[in-house]
């Protein structure tokens, strides 16, 4: 027979006394899930392992992750969302100057042309300004 299935002698008896051997923790599996269903699912790991040691079961906290996780019992609560908005608090100062900021056509070329420049670090860390446009000497803005 072992021939057949290809497997040497000793990994068929391991094999065999694994399966006489059973589950190690069938009494806390069981007493797990019913802490975790009693819970609704919001108990993590750690208070599941206060729980068990009250009710009289010697196990270490790893044990109880391992269980939770084969049996997909992790605990599902999530995070509220942050929100800053707190509605309208505090004085809103009337608008008295009332001032139109609307800008020239000379303000917004010069705003633009700003913006084609970018700054470059030299080997001596000091950083230089690199003219990207010819036009910038043209009119006058550099």
């Amino acid at each position: 027979m072992l021939e057949y299935f290809g497997i040497s002698r000793s990994t068929y008896y391991a094999r065999l006394a694994s399966i006489k051997k059973g589950n190690k923790y069938i009494e806390e599996r069981e007493a797990i899930r019913t802490l975790v269903s009693m819970n609704k699912g919001r108990y993590g790991y750690r208070r599941i392992t206060i729980a068990l040691q009250k009710l009289g079961f010697n196990i270490n906290r790893k044990v109880v992750m391992r269980i939770m996780k084969e049996e997909n019992l992790t605990c599902k609560v999530c995070l509220k969302k942050y929100r800053s908005y707190r509605g309208t608090e505090g004085k809103i100062a009337p608008n008295i100057i009332k001032r139109n900021f609307t800008a020239t056509k000379s303000e917004q070329e010069r705003t633009n042309l700003k913006a084609r420049l970018t700054y470059v670090r030299n080997f001596n860390r000091k950083i230089k300004k690199i003219k990207c446009n010819k036009t910038l000497n043209e009119k006058g803005f550099v």
